[in-house]
């Protein structure tokens, strides 16, 4: 859960903010690169389920994708 905040400077200007909820999952996996170091890759994949359309005027400039993403990388060390 977050929030997407436009500000516009044609004209008038304004803030607008919109929620941003996101529902969805990670696959991740643990790659021992020592005995005490690691890595671990992951996929984030979500459906957006508050969909935002910023307009000028009357005319849509920006709407928010259905589906969201990330890809990732940790590396991680083990101290016992």
């Amino acid at each position: 859960m977050g929030a997407i905040q436009v500000t516009g400077e044609i004209g008038q200007q304004r803030r607008e903010t919109s929620p941003l909820v996101l529902a969805g999952g990670r696959v991740q996996a643990e790659l021992p690169l020592s005995k005490s170091l690691y890595v671990q890759p992951f996929l984030d994949f979500q459906a957006v389920l508050t969909r935002t359309t910023i307009l000028s005027g009357e005319q849509p400039v920006w709407v928010t994708s259905p589906v969201a993403g990330a890809a990732g990388l940790t590396l991680a060390l083990r101290f016992l």
